[in-house]
Order: structure tokens, then C-alpha cells, then sequence
């Protein structure tokens, strides 16, 4: 800020300069001072991406003060649970849902240039200073805080300003804000754009959920710099196949990270039209931040499918050991250790838990993380991601214990026994079942031996108040017993595959198709939910679906109806009698367009982006 105060700093609806962004900082810190923040205590912050939500996290580090990220949309028990944990002293928000739920104290923000506020230097931070509490979902369902000082992540910090710096060619990068604040990845995408001198993007909520949209966000806004996570990586890459010149962003640098990498067509094709990007693929746990790095350059053709994790990055030092803690050989597969100055200090309150993951040998080595990931060395450092060694698996981009969320489905009286696995809805795409045993024999509904629920049961309720989102079976299956191998353990290799066909008690708002564009999008919805008894009224995301199928339905309705239509419609739409009849141009109960102008109007709009977007398409071949 003291470089260049009159540079742009944020740009989200206008251009805000670093000395208006302090400036805004210092208010929201001179409130949060009247609240009686006081050095080293925590603040919840629940405010969405915006210049406030900027302000407040510099204003809490002026303060001396440690920010904590709540999930926005949580649950209101697991929320408290969070700001109980973490002792927040208070909580800055613009939901009064936490008033109402009785989380407190409550202050409100955006906050009003009124507020008068004397200069105020901030208090000196120390890199042993705690910088942020990140929560994520313990081994018992209960969020355990990872506890990251100055030190550590100002180190995470310099290596992407020199990792940026080294793609930009001298200059400052365009950064867009894309990961939500409970995402480390979030915190590094703001300070390592501000200790470049950048500005950084923010992207409104309906471009983040729709992969065109956001392309087309990031082509306005210049954008040079973007992290993806992989599943918005590939909805984006597909998206932007069909488009070369101004209608891509400037990009020099294509972050990703969180899973597997899968580089497909779709994304090479991406980065051949975008000249002089690379694609960065970052590893490391919230417990270390970013550890690792690997850079895919030069042809896209030659990239493999599977690229590696990288080397390591400075601040990290990695070792890959066996079971016994031995070293492993080069090329064999062992978990892999990290140590050095980019640890977190541990988990809040849980020294136990603290001990277990961060090992202490008292040699030269110091403090290790276990990270639970199994690695091979391909021979010169370069780290190949294979699994997780504890049964955890990758939901989202988010580590899910399926221990943890049997643990809370048992807590549930209609449960005597449970088991959660992962399946694949299609390739790559991971999703959970829940298989349970009912304290009550005739929860086995219909007579027969196991029927299937998605949706809101009463059992995804209780899930949804206690767990993150991504953490919350989409499938309910229900059986007499579970499998049990020779040992007395649950044999999940025989536990079944969920029917394509529901319950009748999770039928209720199952409807035939009643026109073709209804009985179209009803076999579009079967194919990409794995369902055969799709109805009309049933609601997307109550029968299995999610964010990443949403992007695949925008994809197939576009192909099937030759009309553009956007995510934010099909999120208000929901059914298929509502989209349909739009589509159509009828009302969103099913009736003759001329009963509804509104909707017409809307259908006219659907097929006017879908001429815009087919003749921009065709202007970029011809070019």
C-alpha cells in the first residue's frame, strides 16, 4: 500500500485504490474496536466477497486480532460449534441469521464512512503472531481449528509473489478471488496480489457458479492469474474450447490444486489458445499450505494425463517413509512427511490430536506433519500424488473421513448401525452413500430388502446441522443387515450398488412428462443422476444432484435445446416442469405461454444468448 497508494488495489463494481482500501480498513478497525476487539482475541467473519469482506481481514491484522472464516450457509450448530471453539470475541457479519440463531456478539458490516475513527498504527505482529484459524471437519464430526502464524504463511506468501512474478514478465498481476475464505487458497490469492502490487478481481456469485459466465468476467477484467479448483478447472476448459482472441482471458498463470490433476482435451485445447499461461498444479494441506509445485509449459500436447504434484517449494522439506517411519526407495510408494517453517502450530485446543499429526523426533528435522497422503519420487524429487493412506477420500476438493460421518449418523435414534463409501456417479466423479441399518425393521420400506432416499430425509437433516456440506451423503440406502467379511468387519466391497429407482416415500413430487420438452430433459436428468424414475416436479439437487452436475446439465440442455441457458436459471427453475415450460415459453406451472408475458419474454431471452453466443463463436472461427 505504501508503494503505489493510488493503484488500483480491488476491483469489484469500480476500481478501489490501496489508499482507499487502508482507508476503509481503518474504519472497519475503529468498529471493531468499539466492539472491544482487543489484541490477540478472534473474529468470526461471515461477510461474502466483496471490498468489506477485503477490509475486514486487514483491519483484524491492524488490530493484532486473528481472523476465523466461517462457512457461509452453515448450519447454525455448526457454526456456534466453530465460534464456541475458537472463543471469538466477536463475530462480523451481514447475515442476521447469526443474530437470530443466537451467535454472538453480532457486528454488522459493510460499515458506514460515518463512523468516525480516530488513525490508529497497527499493533506490531511477530511472525510466532497466529495469522488465521482455518476449521475443518474432525475425525468425530466436531470442526477442529488448524491454528497458522505470520511466519508460516508469509513464507507461503513469498514463494507465490516469486512464483507469480516469474510467469508476469515483469508485470503485476490481475488476480482473480475466486476460492471462498474458508479455502486457504483464499488467503493467498489476496495478500500475495497485494504484496505484488496487484489488484485483485472479485468475480459475483453468479460468475463463479457459471463457467461462461466467468469467462467472460475474466475477459473484461483482463485477468492474468487464477486459481480453479480441478472439477471448476474442467467446466471452465469446456466452456472456453470454443473461443480464441479477446473472447479469452490474458491469462499467464492457470492455478489449480486439491485433487488428482486430470488434464483432458478440453484443456489443452484451452491453453493452445491462450499463449504464454502456464498451468501450476499446487499440492499441500491446510495443516502446511502449498508444499509443492509443478509446472505444465510448452505444447499441451505433450502434457501427460496424470501430471505429478512437483517439487518441493522453499520453506518445505519433504520425506517419504514406510510404515515404520523408514525411508523409502526411490519409486516406491510411502506417505509423505512435511516439515519446516511452513507448519501450522497444530489444532486448537486439541493437543492430543495435535501430537498425533505433528510429530516431534527431536532430531535435526524438528517439527513433522503427517499428511496421510501416500507419494511416489519419480527419481529427481518430482512427487506423484497415489492416495490417502487412512480410508479418507476427496469429495469436492475437500478431504472427507467416512469415519467421521458414520460416527454422527449413528448419534441419530432411528440408526443402529451405518456404513459410508464413495462411489462414482460417472468417471472421476465421486459422491456419498450411506448405507444404514434402522433401529425399527419397518423403515425397510415397501417389503422389499433395500430401497434408496436422496434428499432432504430426515437422516440428511441431521447430517446437514452437525457436518460440512461436502461431508453429507446425497444417497441413503437401507438394509436389514450389513455385510460382514470372515473377520466380523463390514465387508463394503459386498455392500450393493444404490437402485436407479427410489422409494416410494421419495417419490412424493414424481410427475410424468406431459410434452416433449419435458419427456428431453427428464432423460437428460436419468442419465446424469443414474435415476430411472425421474419426475417432472422432483427438485435437481434434492435427488442427488450438485454444483458439478449443475455445470453438466447447462452443458447437455444447450446441445439438446440449441438455447443458452445460464446456471443462475436452472438454480431458480430447479424442476423440470419449470424449465421445461420456459424453455417453451409457457408459465412455470405447465400453461400456455400466453398466459404469462414474463416467461415469454424470458424464452426470448434464452434463445437471443444462445444466437449471440453461436454467432460470437462463428466471428472467432472466421478470425
Amino acid at each position: 500500500m505504501r508503494r503505489n497508494p493510488d493503484a488500483v488495489a480491488v476491483e469489484h463494481g469500480g476500481p478501489t485504490s490501496y489508499r482507499a482500501l487502508a482507508d476503509l480498513a481503518a474504519e472497519c478497525g475503529s468498529l471493531l474496536r468499539a466492539h472491544g476487539l482487543v489484541p490477540g482475541s478472534r473474529v468470526g467473519i461471515a461477510v461474502p466477497r466483496s471490498l468489506p469482506m477485503i477490509a475486514a481481514l486487514i483491519a483484524i491484522w491492524d488490530c493484532g486480532s486473528v481472523p476465523v472464516p466461517l462457512p457461509s450457509g452453515g448450519a447454525a450448530r455448526h457454526v456456534r460449534r466453530i465460534v464456541e471453539n475458537c472463543e471469538a470475541r466477536l463475530v462480523l457479519t451481514t447475515d442476521p441469521k447469526y443474530a437470530s440463531d443466537g451467535i454472538t456478539p453480532t457486528v454488522w458490516a459493510p460499515y458506514s464512512v460515518a463512523v468516525p475513527h480516530e488513525p490508529v498504527p497497527p499493533v506490531p505482529i511477530t511472525a510466532s503472531d497466529t495469522a488465521y484459524i482455518l476449521y475443518t471437519s474432525g475425525s468425530t464430526g466436531t470442526p477442529k481449528g488448524i491454528v497458522m502464524s505470520h511466519g508460516a504463511f508469509a513464507g507461503t506468501v513469498d514463494w507465490q509473489v516469486r512464483s507469480t512474478a516469474a510467469t508476469h514478465a515483469g508485470r503485476v498481476p490481475r488476480q482473480v478471488q475466486f476460492t471462498p475464505l474458508t479455502f486457504d487458497v483464499s488467503l493467498l490469492e489476496i495478500f500475495a496480489t497485494f504484496a505484488s502490487g496487484g489488484t485483485l478481481l472479485l468475480p459475483d456469485e453468479s460468475h463463479r457458479r457459471d463457467p461462461a459466465l466467468l469467462l467472460d468476467m475474466m475477459a473484461r477484467s483482463r485477468a492474468t492469474s487464477i486459481f480453479l479448483p480441478h472439477v471448476m478447472l474442467h467446466a471452465v476448459a469446456d466452456a472456453a474450447k470454443a473461443r480464441v482472441g479477446e473472447h479469452l482471458p490474458p491469462l499467464r498463470q492457470l492455478l489449480t490444486g486439491g485433487e488428482q490433476l486430470i488434464v483432458t482435451d478440453q484443456l489443452r485445447t484451452w491453453m493452445r489458445n491462450t499463449p504464454g499461461c502456464v498451468v501450476q498444479n499446487i499440492y499441500g494441506p491446510s495443516e502446511t499450505h502449498v508444499v509443492t509445485s509443478h509446472i505444465l509449459d510448452g505444447d499441451p500436447a505433450s502434457w501427460p494425463a496424470l501430471p505429478p504434484i512437483g517439487k518441493a517449494v522453499s520453506g518445505a522439506t519433504l520425506r517419504i517413509v514406510g510404515e515404520n517411519g523408514e525411508p523409502v526407495a526411490t519409486g516406491e510408494t510411502g506417505e509423505l512427511h512435511i516439515s519446516g517453517p511452513c507448519l501450522a502450530d497444530g489444532y486448537l485446543g486439541a493437543p492430543e490430536l495435535t501430537a498425533q499429526r505433528f510429530l516431534t523426533d527431536g532430531t535435526a528435522v524438528g517439527r513433522t506433519y503427517r499428511s496421510g497422503d501416500q507419494v511416489t519420487d519419480l527419481g529427481d524429487g518430482t512427487l506423484q500424488y497415489v492416495g490417502r493412506i487412512d480410508g479418507q477420500i476427496k469429495i469436492r476438493g475437500a478431504v472427507v473421513d467416512p469415519t467421521a460421518v458414520e460416527a454422527v449418523l449413528t448419534e441419530h435414534p432411528e440408526v443402529r448401525t451405518c456404513a459410508v463409501v464413495a462411489r462414482e456417479r460417472m468417471p472421476g466423479q465421486k459422491h456419498l452413500v450411506a448405507y444404514v441399518v434402522p433401529t425399527n425393521p419397518m423403515r425397510i420400506l415397501d417389503g422389499a430388502d433395500l430401497t434408496v432416499e436422496h434428499g432432504d430425509t430426515v437422516l440428511h437433516r441431521h447430517l446437514l446441522d452437525r457436518l460440512s456440506e461436502w461431508s453429507v451423503p446425497d444417497t441413503f440406502v437401507f438394509l436389514e443387515s450389513l455385510p460382514l467379511g470372515s473377520s466380523g468387519k463390514i465387508n463394503r466391497a459386498a455392500l450393493p450398488e444404490p437402485p436407479r429407482r427410489r422409494s416410494t416415500a421419495a417419490r412424493t413430487a414424481e410427475t410424468r412428462a406431459e410434452t416433449p420438452a419435458e419427456t428431453r430433459l427428464i432423460r437428460i436428468w436419468s442419465r446424469l443422476l443414474n435415476l430411472d424414475d425421474v419426475g417432472t416436479r422432483d427438485r435437481f439437487f434434492e435427488i442427488g444432484g450438485d454444483s458439478v452436475l449443475l455445470v453438466r446439465l447447462q452443458k447437455e440442455i444447450v446441445g439438446e435445446f440449441g438455447m443458452e441457458v445460464r446456471i443462475a436459471d436452472l438454480i431458480e427453475l430447479a424442476t423440470i416442469q419449470a424449465i421445461a415450460s420456459r424453455l417453451s415459453g409457457g408459465d412455470e406451472e405447465g400453461g400456455p405461454a400466453t398466459k404469462d408475458r414474463q416467461s415469454g419474454d424470458r424464452r426470448a431471452a434464452f434463445r437471443a444468448r444462445g444466437r449471440q453466443r453461436r454467432a460470437g463463436n462463428r466471428d472467432q472461427q472466421e478470425q
